[in-house]
């Protein structure tokens, strides 16, 4: 079992958030490959993921502080948006909209 400060929390907790830290990676991992594929280095393609998916701020490298993504082209800046709009309305939420159950009456 796992405990947190004495406490044992039930396996549903714990399997629930495994389950959204596995999906954010994914979706980071994702985004990454996107514009690795588009020709950006690694570093610039991770780093560019995670701060559009975690809306935290610049990127490393030619995305830094002092510059901008301009230079990006248009389908990693469309991959850029939907990694920002993901992470600012939570994953379950967008995730959601692709499950059958939400589109029933």
């Amino acid at each position: 079992p796992v405990r947190v400060n004495g406490y044992t929390l039930a396996p549903e907790l714990v399997t629930k958030a495994l389950s959204f830290k596995l999906i954010y990676a994914l979706v980071i991992t994702g985004c990454a490959t996107v514009l690795a594929f588009e020709g950006n280095q690694f570093e610039e393609s991770f780093s560019l993921a995670v701060t559009c998916v975690g809306n935290v701020g610049p990127a490393l490298g030619s995305a830094g502080p002092a510059d901008t993504v301009s230079f990006l082209s248009d389908i990693s800046k469309w991959t850029l948006s939907l990694a920002m709009l993901v992470g600012r309305l939570e994953l379950f939420t967008v995730l959601i909209l692709f499950t059958p159950y939400f589109w029933k009456k």
